[in-house]
């Protein structure tokens, strides 16, 4: 409804395939190996762009740049971003190190076993204190 709106087809599709779309995907990869224009989206981008290029393109050295970045780089404090960037690095982590990440995640779960907000703040949400308060 939208595209009709703004004069778009509604079956609008990429131009020029797959291979177009990777090397462009390869040009936004920044110099310390990760994509985000914003360092509180690397978590986010960075697995999702390596797991594209591993599905299509196995032989490419863009991923692996990815990954020794995201092994270097600090754990997210949002659970979400952290599972993501563990899962990204689990044949790259020692079984000592990976428990060891997954224990940390297991203990950032609220007492309803969920993992609504960062344990940080839980107790400074609104929700979680209408919640916890019901």
């Amino acid at each position: 409804m939208l595209a009709a709106l703004a004069g778009m087809s509604p079956t609008a599709r990429a131009q020029g395939g797959v291979a177009p779309a990777l090397s462009w995907l390869r040009g936004q990869q920044a110099a310390e190996g990760g994509w985000a224009g914003d360092v509180r989206l690397l978590y986010r981008d960075t697995p999702e762009v390596v797991r594209v290029l591993l599905d299509h393109t196995p032989g490419d050295a863009a991923p692996g740049r990815a990954v020794d970045h995201l092994l270097t780089a600090a754990p997210s404090i949002v659970v979400d971003l952290e599972a993501r960037r563990l899962i990204l690095l689990r044949a790259r982590l020692s079984e000592t190190l990976y428990q060891a990440s997954l224990e940390t995640l297991a203990a950032a779960a609220a007492p309803d076993s969920g993992w609504g907000f960062p344990s940080c703040a839980r107790t400074r949400s609104p929700k979680a204190r209408v919640v916890s308060a019901a």
